[in-house]
């Protein structure tokens, strides 16, 4: 017997209905799996936006930016931070880097900046001093971006013929939080405003400042200078610790940190550009 019009049409939207409760008894059956996939992709789009910046470093026994790097790239920030040691200058392209960061570490030799040992207590390792000012002198010459933080400021500026007080006692030494004033009309006053809570591990300090320096950053309390840049080429230095601060739980020092970092790494970015 042939079926009418009627009876095909009642057939269909009844295969329709059955197939449309099947689909949303399968999706219901995967509560999340909608936002799931939503977070996925919203992650992964995250990662492409985020930039990557190739950064060279000396090798040296601490690990404090490989510490700063990992949490850093494991948390929500604008850039990805590739970390490149090297062992020597030789053979290094300036070009192949965004930055060059010297880090803390043992004091600078006298030697470098023509002065005599006054401390016998002091370790020194001449060989990194002099691998640091080579891979210095190299990213100078191609006016690539560098950072020193504590140590490396103190040797950025014994680059360029600045010297060093070689003991300012124990007051910024061994993870002190001091208060930094900035200089007016400095980035520094314009990221932090007038002053910034910071981390020290350091008992010299920059004595005669070389030229073509500027300081933008001093201690509230005894004047030492904790920050410089340079007036045309794209150096940046602190004597406190921005990348210590970073990791620390303190939500306070740890933005502080982070702004410190940002900043010099939107010049990095923008240097490449």
């Amino acid at each position: 017997m042939k079926k009418s019009k009627k009876q095909i049409s009642i057939i269909i939207i009844l295969i329709a209905a059955i197939a449309a409760v099947a689909c949303f008894l399968f999706f219901a059956a995967k509560p999340g799996s909608t936002d799931q996939e939503s977070t996925s992709a919203d992650q992964s789009q995250q990662s492409a936006q985020r930039i990557t910046l190739h950064i060279l470093l000396p090798e040296t026994p601490y690990q404090d930016m490989a510490k700063f790097a990992a949490r850093y790239n494991d948390e929500e920030n604008k850039y990805t931070i590739d970390l490149i040691e090297t062992t020597t200058a030789e053979g290094i392209d300036p070009m192949d880097y965004d930055a060059l960061i010297i880090p803390g570490g043992k004091h600078v030799h006298p030697s470098f900046y023509g002065a005599e040992i006054e401390c016998t207590k002091h370790t020194f390792v001449p060989e990194l001093d002099q691998l640091e000012l080579d891979l210095v002198d190299l990213f100078i010459e191609d006016k690539q971006p560098i950072l020193g933080i504590c140590r490396g400021a103190q040797l950025i500026n014994v680059a360029l013929g600045g010297t060093l007080k070689q003991d300012i006692g124990m007051g910024h030494y061994k993870g002190a939080q001091r208060t930094v004033d900035t200089i007016p009309d400095t980035d520094m006053q314009k990221l932090y405003g007038d002053s910034v809570r910071s981390l020290h591990y350091h008992h010299q300090a920059v004595d005669k400042l070389a030229d073509d320096l500027t300081v933008t950053m001093v201690d509230h309390e005894d004047g030492i200078i904790e920050g410089f840049v340079h007036n045309k080429l794209p150096i940046y230095a602190v004597q406190f610790h921005p990348e210590k601060m970073y990791v620390k739980k303190d939500p306070g020092l740890k933005e502080n940190g982070r702004v410190f970092m940002d900043y010099f790494f939107d010049q990095c970015a923008a240097d490449a550009t």
